[in-house]
Parts: C-alpha cells; structure tokens; sequence
C-alpha cells in the first residue's frame, strides 16, 4: 500500500502536486529502495491530512486545486504546510502567477527571508505563505490561481485588515508595485514625508513603500472614494474634503500630501501663487529630500478656501474668484487664512490698472507701520486682510462679483450708492482720490487744506496723493446732490446749484471752492467801472488757496451761500456774471431782504446805482459806508428805499431811473410816502422843493400863506444837508396845496 498510494501521488504529476526531493529545511521526504520510489510514511500522512482539510477522498481525484475556504485558520494552514509537496505546490501555484500579479521579494522590508531553494525546489516560506492567504480571505479569493492581482480595498478601509494584507511582504511588495506603477504623474511618492522620516527604501533589490505609508494611502483612497487602487487616476475630489478629520487623513499620507502640493504647483503661479512664507514671516513650504511640499495647514486652508468658491477639483481652478461667495466676513476670513489665497488675491488687485484700482503703500493716516496697507514678506507682495475684506464688501456693494469685471475703469457712478462701505478700503479711496483729482478735467478744485489750513486735504504721500476721507464724502455728497455722478463730465450749472441744499453743497471744502471758482469767472472786484453791468465779489470775500502747485480762489462760504441765494432770487441762468439791473428793480422787500444778506450784491447794486447818471451824483454821505474794505459804498437800507422808491415810479431799471419833484407831487401820499424814504431821492429834489417853496412864499405876499423851514426839517438838523422824509413831505404837500 505505501508503494500503490506513492505510485497514486506519483502519477498526478508535478503540474497538479509538486513532490520535492526534500522539505524547506532539507529532510528527504522520498526516496528509492530496491528500484521502487517510495514518499516517505509522515510526508503521505501529511498529504492525507492535507487532503481531508481540502474535501479530497481520493487521491486520483486530486486536481491540484487548492481551495482556500478551509484554510483561512492557523490550525488548517498548519496541517496544510505540514506537507513538503503542498508547500512545493502551494509555492509553485504563487510562482505562477508571475510578478505582474504577485510579486514574491526575497525578503521581507525588515530584510528578513521569505523565500529561498532547497534541492533544486523553490519554497516560499510557511509564515509567508499563511500570509499571503490570510490576505487572499480578505480580498474574497479561495483558489490561488484565480488570483488576478486585483487589490480591492473594499475590505481594507480598517487598521485591522490592513496589517494583515501588509504582513505578507508578497502583498506589501505587489501594492507597492501597483503604486509605483501609477506613475508621478499620479501619484508622487517622496523619499521621505515632510519631516524627514524615510516612507520608502528597497530591500534585496525590492522596493517597498513602508506600510504606514501604504495604510495612510489606502485611508485617503477611502475618502476619495477609490476602491482599486489602479483606477486612481490621480483625480483628488475635494468634496469629501471639507472638513478637518478628512483632510488630516489624507494629508496624513506623504505621498498624498505631495501629490497634493504637485497639483497646486501645476496649476502655475499665474493661477495660484504659493508664497514662501505667510504674510506673518511663516513658512508655508519647504523641500524635503529634493520634494517640494506645501505644508499641511497650508494645504487644507487652500482646500477650505476652494470649498467657499464651489472648487471641488484642484486642476479645475483657474484663478476666478465668485466674490459673491464671499458676502459673509466668516468666508472671506476663510479665504485669507490660505497664504496661497492671499498672495494671488493680492497680485490679481495689484494687476489691475490703477483706473480701475489703486492699492496704497499706507492709509492716509501717515506711513508708519500701523498704517501700512501693502507689504513685501519674503518677496512677495501682500495686501493686509482687512483691506482685501474691506474691498471686496467694496466691490459687491457696487454690484461687482469677479475681479475681471470691471472693463477699462470702475464706472464713477458706483462710487455714491454706500460711501460709508467703500471708503473703508484704502484702495478706494486711493482710486477715487486719483479720480477726483486728476479725472475731472480740472472741473473740480481741491485745495491742499482749508482756509485755515486746520485740516489737510490733499494728504499727500510718496506713493499716492488722498482725498482726507472725510472731505471726500462730502464731496460725493455734494455731486450726488447735484445729479453729477460722472467724474469725467462735471458741469456744475446754477440750475442744478439751485435745486440744491447749500448747506449741503458747502460742507465740502472743495465744492466751496469748485463753485467759487464758476462764479468768479464771471465776476468783477472791488476795481470795476461804475456801472460795470456785472457781479461784484470783493476782494473783501475772496480768499487765497493752495490747489496742488498753484492757487485758487474761493469766496469766503458765508458769503458765498449768501450770494447763491442772491443769485437764485435773480434767476441767474449762468456764470457769465452779467447782472440784469430791471429784475433787481422789481424785487419786493423779501426779495431784497434776501438779495442783501449778502455783501458782494450790496457792491453790486451800489455799482449799479453809480452807473445811473442821474443819481450818481447825488448819493449822500449819509447813505453810505466803508464796508468790506471799500469806501462810500450805499447802505443796505438806502439801497432798499431807493429801489422801493424806483418801483413806485415805475422805472424799468435803477440804473436808468430818474426823481424830480413834479413827478413826486403827481404821487398820492401813500406813494410819496415810500418815495420819499430813499435819501438820494430827497437829496435830488430839496433844492427843487426849496426853490418851489420860495416862488410860493414870494407869490403870496403880503398875505401870504407862508411855509418856511426849520433845522428840524433837515438830517442832523443841518440845512446844509436835505430834507428829512417829514419836512419833504410837509414842504410838498404846501406845494400841492399852492399851486
């Protein structure tokens, strides 16, 4: 029977049981005696048992199939490899699979053998045979040779299966391939991880990615989704990975980590511009064993700020940024804590044409390090946070949400809907300042400070000249009022001054001056022609100020919204400075009450009032004064009765109007009443009524009546001076009385 069931195993032949000359450890398991071959007694024994555990009841039934089912326990695998020819055959069927599926190391990674020869048969050794069927249980295979090399990782997304995959260095080193095989392009696997520590080495010509390493790429497939690992196409979809525990466990793989900083750097700086250092002076990346890596934080700021703008691919972004993503400070914080972000939000805003944005060294405060707004770290430009923040609530307060949208220049009208939000930015109000001054065509004076020079204007800086913000406001203030929200089309009109609020209009310094600088273009000072038909500014009112490298003049502002109101009451179409005398002639008391408030229409009408011929000479000393630094100008007061008194005559211009006492006596008393309050009309006429009253007097002598005059009867009882408006009145009503 030992010889028969010798003969049995025989005959299956080496392809279905491999029967060496010796076990692994080199004891002879057969041999012949007397020209018969004989399996020695304990390795039959142990083929038997190794046949029971695989379900065969005889031999010649054997097939050479070695089907797992049974083996995925340490006592069977025992008895199994108990027998040197199931071990032969066992290591054979693994052999055959070839490299492409399973590739046998010689030794393990610590270096340790796996397999070796022993008379002329190869042995992979037991341990790692029970390995690599524990391995085969995982991955749901029982028949060795249906084994395709395919590494399903569905069963190794836990610690647990996969230290039993990896402690089979056949498995260890067939992964390893099959990463390997996916090429840098996909997955760049460093030499070491960012801190140095080795993750790869090869070991007896093998190489082995080290099995913490293997774990952390198995772990990170699993959020990817990934579940063989030769479909990985190197594709890294961020939507598993927003949030920390994810990222930490992909970035906690060195090879997914590079593989990650490789894509940020494809995507070129044109696109994503990775800095050396934050803008806090802190590295953000390094080289490590000739691979670049962006450090972790880094990387998963950079993966939190693609979150916000709806990135869920890395090699998908091509720079854009959705500002209105960013609506919330909670996202725009987000975004900022990548370095990355910041540095290429700061180059797209410093790109951009400085007519469409002008980014400061400093606020207008002064240029000190507090104040600064752009900064260079580690040769790399940087806008502080809280002015990129500031100016994107800017930008999506002027209804802009992408960085390229704003054509050749920001539209000037965008500027007036939310001042209080744009001009927290620096940038703004350096852009809208660079407008302002230079964009307007010289239609908008801004002088360098104030009249008192108390508060500087123009604050001017090596880099940029401001606006003080608060002027500017006033200033957008003052132009939207006015209707005039386009820079480079200003016409300030006295229509559109007239429907405005002055006060409104005049807390800009620069409006006061703007306007100043219309009105004077016309005007005439304290040197014009008596009867110059033109508006008087005296010099008195006008005032001296610093624009840029030159002057200006302005007039003095409460003069200045005292003559508005003037000129508004005269119906002033423009500022020619031509002066209608008739309308002034038909103004009523109110009218004049509000022409005369200011100074320079006193000058002027005085003018008009010396271009009448028939008065000018009669003015009196006492209707006049030294005002405003001029002399013998006519009273306010005697301005009004005159006027008063021209329209009682219904004279069509005071510049042309004339008295004489028939006229007067023709009045009905209420008339001469009103008449007579002028003193240049008194003084044109006392001598004619004087000489009126002497015929009278002589005519009606000797009985008279008579009419004689007291001191009473003249201003300052002076006869030398004329009537006063009772003794004219009394001396005309004898006239009328006695003619």
């Amino acid at each position: 029977m030992h010889a028969t069931i010798t003969k049995q195993l025989d005959d299956l032949g080496s392809g279905v049981l491999l029967i060496p000359a010796t076990d692994v450890d080199g004891f002879a398991i057969q041999g012949t005696v007397s020209l018969t071959h004989f399996i020695y007694k304990a390795e039959i024994k142990a083929i038997i048992n190794s046949l029971e555990i695989l379900g065969i009841t005889d031999i010649t039934a054997f097939t050479g199939t070695v089907s797992l089912t049974n083996l995925f326990n340490d006592t069977n695998q025992n008895a199994l490899l108990s027998s040197a020819s199931m071990h032969a055959t066992i290591t054979k069927q693994l052999d055959d699979l070839g490299s492409g599926i399973l590739l046998i190391p010689a030794t393990d990674v610590n270096g340790v053998a796996i397999q070796g020869t022993v008379s002329l048969t190869h042995f992979i050794y037991k341990d790692e045979i029970k390995a690599i069927i524990n391995s085969l249980e995982i991955l749901g295979i029982t028949d060795i040779t249906s084994f395709d090399g395919s590494v399903s990782l569905t069963n190794l997304f836990n610690t647990t299966n996969q230290n039993t995959m990896l402690a089979s260095a056949s498995m260890h080193a067939t992964i390893t391939k099959q990463l390997d095989d996916l090429g840098s392009g996909v997955l760049l696997i460093p030499a070491t991880d960012v801190d140095g520590f080795a993750i790869q080495g090869t070991v007896s010509l093998t190489h082995f990615i080290y099995k913490d390493e293997i774990k952390a790429i198995i772990n990170s497939l699993e959020i990817l989704g990934i579940t063989d690992i030769t479909a990985f196409t190197g594709a890294v979809s961020l939507t598993n990975l927003f949030n920390t525990t994810n990222q930490d466990i992909m970035l906690a793989s060195a090879s997914m980590h590079a593989t990650i900083t490789k894509q940020l750097d494809d995507l070129g700086s044109a696109v994503l511009l990775i800095p050396s250092t934050d803008v806090a002076g802190t590295s953000i990346q390094a080289t490590v064993s000739l691979t670049h890596f962006v450090f972790k934080s880094e990387i998963k700021a950079i993966i939190n700020a693609l979150e916000i703008l709806g990135v869920t691919d890395i090699t998908d972004f091509d720079g854009s940024i959705d500002l209105s993503t960013l609506a919330l400070e909670a996202d725009q914080d987000t975004l900022l804590t990548s370095a990355s972000m910041h540095a290429t939000i700061t180059q797209t805003l410093l790109d951009l044409d400085d007519a469409v944005l002008i980014v400061p060294h400093y606020t207008q405060n002064g240029e000190i390090e507090a104040n600064r707004i752009l900064l260079s770290v580690s040769a790399t430009d940087f806008i502080q946070k809280f002015e990129i923040k500031y100016l994107i609530n800017a930008f999506l307060s002027m209804g802009y949400t992408n960085l390229d949208s704003f054509g050749a220049s920001i539209d000037s009208s965008k500027f007036f809907d939310d001042p209080d939000t744009l001009l927290l930015s620096a940038s703004i109000q350096a852009t809208l300042s660079d407008k302002m001054l230079n964009g307007t065509g010289g239609n908008l004076i801004i002088p360098n400070t104030d009249i008192l020079a108390t508060t500087t204007i123009r604050i001017v800086q090596s880099d940029v000249t401001f606006v003080e913000i608060n002027e500017m406001k006033a200033i957008l203030d003052a132009l939207d009022e006015l209707g005039l929200t386009d820079f480079t089309s200003i016409n300030i009109t006295p229509a559109g001054l007239f429907a405005s609020d002055f006060d409104l209009l005049l807390a800009s310094y620069s409006m006061q001056a703007t306007i100043s600088d219309k009105i004077l273009s016309g005007a005439l000072d304290d040197t014009a022609a008596a009867g110059s038909g033109s508006l008087i500014v005296p010099n008195y009112f006008r005032e001296t100020l610093n624009v840029g490298l030159s002057t200006a003049t302005q007039i003095e502002k409460v003069e200045l919204k005292a003559l508005l109101t003037s000129l508004e009451a005269l119906g002033i179409t423009d500022f020619s400075g031509s002066m209608d005398a008739s309308i002034v002639t038909s103004m009523s008391d109110a009218e004049l009450d509000i022409l005369l408030d200011s100074g320079s229409m006193q000058v002027t009408i005085d003018n008009m009032l010396k271009g009448n011929a028939n008065i000018s000479a009669e003015i009196p000393a006492l209707a006049v004064e030294d005002v405003y630094d001029m002399t013998d100008i006519t009273t306010k007061a005697e301005i009004k009765a005159f006027i008063r008194a021209a329209n009682t005559m219904g004279a069509a211009s005071i510049e042309t109007v004339d008295f004489s006492l028939a006229a007067i006596t023709a009045l009905t008393p209420a008339e001469r009443d009103t008449v007579l309050n002028s003193m240049i009309v008194r003084n044109m006429i006392t001598d004619d009524i004087e000489t009126a009253i002497a015929v009278i007097n002589a005519n009606n002598i000797p009985l008279g009546p008579f009419y004689s005059f007291d001191n009473s009867d003249y201003e300052n009882n002076d006869p030398g001076l004329f009537l006063t408006k009772q003794g004219a009145l009394d001396a005309i009503a004898f006239i009328d009385a006695n003619s």
